[in-house]
C-alpha cells in the first residue's frame, strides 16, 4: 500500500509537470517548483524512507529538476525548450500508456497489494 507522502511526492511530480508545460515562465516560479521537488522528495526520505517501487517517481523527480535548473539558467530560450520538453513528456506518457496497458496494472498491483 502506498504511503501519504509517496501520494504526495507523485501529486507534486504532475503539478510541476503541469507547471513547466503550462505555466509562465518566471525564475521565481521555476525556483519555487524546483524547491518544492527538493522538499517533498527529502521530507519523503528522511519521514518514510526511500523505497525501490518509488524508483520511476525519483527519476522523474531528478528529471524535472535538471529541466528547472536549465530553466534557471537560460531564461531566455524559451520556444525550443518548451517545444522539446513537451515533445519528451508526449513521448513517455505514451510509452507508460503502452506499458501500463499490456501488463503495468497487474505488475503495480502485485507490488502495492501482495
Amino acid at each position: 500500500m502506498m504511503r501519504v507522502l509517496e501520494v504526495v511526492v507523485i501529486l507534486v511530480i504532475i503539478a510541476v509537470t503541469v507547471g513547466i508545460l503550462f505555466g509562465k515562465r518566471e525564475r521565481r516560479l521555476n525556483a519555487l517548483l524546483c524547491m518544492s521537488l527538493v522538499l517533498v522528495v527529502l521530507l519523503h526520505g528522511i519521514i518514510d524512507h526511500f523505497r525501490i517501487q518509488m524508483v520511476p517517481a525519483y527519476a522523474a523527480v531528478l528529471m524535472l529538476i535538471i529541466v528547472l535548473v536549465i530553466r534557471l539558467a537560460k531564461p531566455q530560450s524559451k520556444v525550443r525548450t518548451k517545444r522539446l520538453l513537451k515533445n519528451s513528456l508526449l513521448t513517455v506518457v505514451v510509452i507508460r500508456c503502452h506499458f501500463f496497458g499490456r501488463s503495468g496494472f497487474s505488475f503495480l498491483y502485485r507490488i502495492f497489494c501482495g
